[in-house]
């Protein structure tokens, strides 16, 4: 009977949640949800979709999928359910190569000028680093634009330039971390449905999302 019932179509779309979320996301706090709600919810399955902030929002706001993880939304918006997950202190990325001494933290108009390693408009981080200089009343100054952090940090590591990213568990080589200390230097990851649309199966993976988000992007 349990086969039979999985097998239904009705029942699989029913326990089928479709989330988008940003890029940075993917390598851990994803699969983190994904093994929670498989031992928690097993009847539960996902259907993933993986792009900058933007297009998170474009697909729920059109309602492609239930839920977006996506950074820095408004919870006044009458329209969605916002969940707080978790914040991210934002760290600028210097080459090892090239930081000659350690600095305890930095201001972003200590930036001006410098070549920036940013990703492309439409994706989180992005957002973040053009309304921090817009804050210091400058522009960054660009030397690329790129689709994943990883990348960023390999170009930093490389001596292209610095990066603004969100301090988590990631340590990439060749680079060091240095805080920024200027008001709103963080972002707030939250998830996001549509009021409209909630459902039991949704509200199961927001609950595996707050247990599990925060622990999944711990600095270490």
């Amino acid at each position: 009977a349990g086969l039979d019932a999985w097998n239904d179509e009705r029942h699989r779309t029913a326990s089928t949640v479709a989330v988008a979320f940003q890029n940075s996301l993917g390598e851990k706090v994803i699969p983190a949800l994904v093994r929670q709600v498989a031992v928690s919810d097993p009847g539960i399955r996902f259907g993933l979709h993986q792009g900058p902030r933007q297009m998170c929002l474009n697909l729920l706001a059109d309602g492609r999928v239930d839920l977006a993880i996506v950074s820095d939304v408004d919870a006044q918006l009458p329209e969605y359910v916002v969940y707080p997950l978790f914040t991210q202190l934002l760290v600028v990325g210097f080459p090892t190569a090239r930081a000659l001494a350690p600095l305890p933290r930095l201001r972003i108009d200590g930036l001006v000028g410098a070549p920036i390693v940013a990703m492309k408009p439409g994706f989180g981080m992005r957002r973040s680093v053009d309304r921090l200089f817009a804050s210091s009343g400058h522009e960054p100054a660009l030397a690329f634009e790129g689709e994943d952090l990883r990348t960023i940090d390999g170009l930093v590591a490389a001596g292209l330039g610095v990066s603004i990213v969100p301090l988590d568990g990631r340590s990439p080589a060749g680079c060091v971390w240095v805080p920024l200390s200027d008001p709103g230097a963080e972002r707030e990851m939250a998830a996001v449905a549509r009021a409209s649309h909630e459902s039991a199966a949704v509200a199961v993976v927001v609950r595996a999302l707050v247990e599990s988000a925060s622990v999944a992007v711990q600095p270490r």
